[in-house]
């Protein structure tokens, strides 16, 4: 559990303040709005918040596989998707 917080407040803090963890910038990834602008804290907070879903590996998995665009479930709720820069 204390993991899982430790984890979730990783990329919450990363996404807030640079709008990316560092290995988005070191892949040269960025997330951006569904509509193709830029994304905002609440956002950043719900993508955020469904990564517990993602920590259980057969769900997220299942969900990725069969979504057309292949998002996460915290993409999809959040309508955000990681993009190359």
């Amino acid at each position: 559990m204390v993991i899982s917080f430790l984890i979730g407040l990783y990329f919450l803090i990363f996404e807030i303040t640079l709008n990316r963890t560092p290995g988005k910038i070191l892949f040269r990834l960025r997330i951006i709005s569904m509509n193709g602008g830029k994304i905002n804290n609440l956002q950043l907070f719900i993508r955020n918040i469904f990564r517990l879903v993602d920590q259980f590996l057969f769900p997220g998995v299942l969900l990725i596989m069969f979504n057309k665009d292949r998002l996460r479930v915290g993409d999809l709720v959040a309508k955000t998707k990681v993009v190359e820069e």
